[in-house]
């Protein structure tokens, strides 16, 4: 490192119990943003160039603390951005046409084959393909980013709203209540919401039981409304006149005038 910069560092290992090949990165999260995606993108580029055998959704990229001495942390303090310990699985694949085999000896040559290709792309002076998975990077942390929220939320804004206008309907407060009071009550509502509504399991269930409830009572919205249709029929008198059930059998009695038919 005195001499000239280290590209890359890594471990090979084997792993007894994951499928597919991934990789253990370092987490770059606490140093600047550009870090945290430019050490990601080595492993996106094998997966590309490896895409039946190496899972990028696979990877994780933190440093336990009984890992603190493991060479990819080690190397990783020591300033080497792209520090890896990559793992092959003793089981098989679940990825495109290796889905449900094992490894080979030849799909591991293959894999280090990849490796070095993915090396070459990772250093060439063209820098088209790091930019796109820079660029995918970016992507996914955004999409990342929007499901965390919309899991930390526990419920929709729209639900909260209906809640608080409930309350401030059934309460007896003034309506000077500042805008800070509301503020209160939501922070409120939401902390509460997270106490009741702790996995996602949990959640989808809530939805899932509000919406029967709402459907229940559309039904039965409905069912009332078919009653009211009926009650208001049978009010409406008939205006027709009255005409005896004998007169119109005599009609139908009578001879049609002899035309040939």
């Amino acid at each position: 490192m005195e001499k000239r910069e280290v590209i890359l560092y890594c471990d090979l290992h084997g792993h007894s119990k994951k499928e597919n090949i991934f990789m253990y990165g370092c987490d770059g999260s606490d140093r600047c943003k550009a870090l945290y995606l430019q050490q990601r993108i080595f492993p996106l580029m094998l997966s590309k160039n490896c895409p039946d055998k190496f899972s990028f959704s696979s990877c994780k990229f933190n440093i336990q603390k009984s890992k603190e001495g493991t060479g990819r942390v080690v190397m990783w303090k020591m300033g080497i951005r792209n520090s890896f310990t990559m793992e092959a699985t003793f089981c098989g694949s679940t990825l495109g046409n290796k889905r449900g085999t094992h490894f080979n000896t030849k799909d591991l040559e293959s894999m280090g084959y990849h490796f070095c290709d993915s090396l070459l792309d990772y250093c060439d002076p063209d820098r088209t393909k790091y930019y796109q998975c820079l660029k995918e990077l970016e992507e996914m942390e955004k999409h990342i980013s929007l499901e965390k929220v919309i899991d930390d939320s526990d419920t929709s804004l729209k639900e909260i709203t209906l809640d608080l206008e409930t309350s401030s309907h059934a309460s007896d407060s003034s309506e000077s209540n500042d805008s800070q009071t509301d503020l209160l009550k939501l922070n409120s509502q939401i902390k509460n919401k997270k106490k009741q509504l702790k996995t996602k399991k949990e959640r989808n269930s809530t939805i899932e039981r509000h919406q029967n409830i709402r459907e229940e009572q559309e039904v039965c919205d409905k069912g009332h409304l078919v009653q009211g249709h009926k009650e208001s029929d049978s009010d409406v008198t008939d205006t027709r006149p009255s005409i005896s059930d004998d007169c119109i059998f005599d009609y139908f009695r009578r001879q049609l005038p002899n035309q040939g038919l």
